[in-house]
């Protein structure tokens, strides 16, 4: 964009912006409502975060939902009308976004997700729009004197709405740790696969 070629992109553009202005009303038993300009992170933030580490961080016009009086299940659901980028651009949208965190055992939680992204055709030139249906399950087990937590998560990414590529891509990631006093121990896999445009 700036004529600069040959070197690193370095996504930090030179930029003031209110990353949130949103209402927000926290309704008695466990139900909380957000509208506006915000910024919300799903999980580890693979498909959805703030992009944090950037000096302007990615946030959402959306109308977003929080539901935690459901016995041992956390319910998220929003409606996205705009992304701000992290480079200051906007990509209209009309997206909506599930995820579901049950309770299943004392150390286990599964999470299935639903992340339907329909972004109008001007976000980057074609439309980059997705659907991508997935689940999480992350749970503790014990060996002796070892914690060992695990995290297994499959899920699949296709293209929607006016996307013009044919996309069939596979999320895949599994992790375990092992924990025994001041030590901590970690091994994972992850894996983000795509399709040739």
């Amino acid at each position: 964009a700036n004529g600069v070629m040959g070197r690193p992109v370095i996504a930090d553009p030179e930029i003031t912006e209110v990353n949130q202005a949103f209402l927000e009303y926290h309704a008695p038993g466990g139900t909380t409502l957000a509208a506006g300009r915000q910024e919300f992170k799903l999980a580890d933030q693979r498909f959805f975060g703030t992009v944090g580490w950037r000096q302007n961080h990615q946030s959402f016009e959306a109308f977003r939902v929080n539901v935690k009086n459901i016995p041992k299940t956390t319910v998220t659901y929003a409606f996205l009308n705009r992304s701000n980028r992290i480079n200051g651009g906007e990509w209209e949208q009309e997206s909506h976004v599930l995820d579901i965190a049950i309770k299943a055992c004392k150390k286990g939680t599964l999470a299935p997700y639903y992340y339907q992204q329909d972004f109008d055709s001007q976000a980057g030139g074609a439309s980059p729009s997705t659907t991508t249906i997935g689940a999480r399950w992350g749970a503790s087990t014990e060996a002796g004197d070892w914690k060992l937590p695990y995290h297994l998560e499959y899920a699949q990414q296709k293209d929607t709405g006016n996307n013009p590529n044919n996309l069939d891509a596979h999320y895949y990631r599994a992790t375990i740790g092992g924990h025994r006093g001041g030590l901590r121990l970690k091994l994972g896999y992850e894996m983000l696969g795509g399709d040739s445009v």
